[in-house]
């Protein structure tokens, strides 16, 4: 299993266990979180570390921030776990297209919200800093700050030269990435709005040396004013 495919376990996919099971529908998750779910609470400005794909993003921040001060939330993962429980007999990216199709464009971010605003809510004894792993528009990111009632976010941008990111996708993937499939991962993020993203990141970290240099600069991006 890629790593990216991990899947969560249904307990811990926060909206099924906010909603009676007989009205539970991928089409109404959504809609009956908003209406039933309380405001989340949480500490600081919500964080979102973006990056193409092999940047790291996910490992240095894991390894930099406590997870008694930040709650970190793999966007990638989060998503694979509802198709599972949704409909695992399609594709992941068929599946997305067709709820894409059947409730709107913003399907994707509004299910990564009502699960995020879920988790939040159901951790109200000791609030954390929510830190969202993966994000691939600007768009998305703004959706999930509006939906989590903040009046700002930090955004952290990690990278690395292109040889280094496909020396990682090669080294994390259960069989080896051909570079023609690595050179469309690139392209697509691309397509997807990445660029902007760097454009508009409050911190730019370049992580093309060891880790424990990105760890040091991620811990300084999430701490300065």
């Amino acid at each position: 299993m890629k790593r990216n495919e991990a899947i969560i376990p249904r307990e811990e996919l926060y909206l099924y266990s906010q909603v009676n099971e007989a009205d539970i529908s991928i089409s109404g998750l959504v809609t009956v979180a908003a209406s039933c779910l309380p405001d989340p609470e949480y500490k600081g400005l919500p964080i979102f570390i973006v990056g193409p794909h092999g940047g790291g993003k996910s490992t240095i921040a894991h390894a930099s921030l406590d997870p008694e001060l930040y709650r970190l939330f793999d966007t990638g993962p989060i998503l694979r776990s509802y198709h599972a429980q949704d409909d695992p007999h399609l594709k992941f990216s068929g599946w997305v297209s067709a709820r894409e199709e059947e409730y709107g464009p913003a399907f994707t971010d509004d299910l990564l919200a009502a699960h995020i605003i879920g988790a939040l809510a159901l951790n109200r004894t000791t609030p954390r800093t929510p830190v969202i792993l993966g994000n691939r528009s600007m768009k998305g990111v703004d959706r999930l700050t509006s939906a989590l009632r903040a009046p700002s976010r930090r955004l952290i941008y990690i990278t690395a030269g292109e040889t280094v990111l496909y020396e990682r996708m090669q080294s994390r993937e259960a069989r080896a990435i051909k570079p023609k499939k690595f050179a469309k991962l690139l392209h697509k993020d691309i397509d997807t709005g990445i660029g902007l993203l760097e454009e508009m990141a409050d911190y730019v970290i370049r992580n093309d040396g060891t880790l424990e240099g990105a760890v040091t600069a991620l811990r300084h991006a999430v701490t300065i004013a």
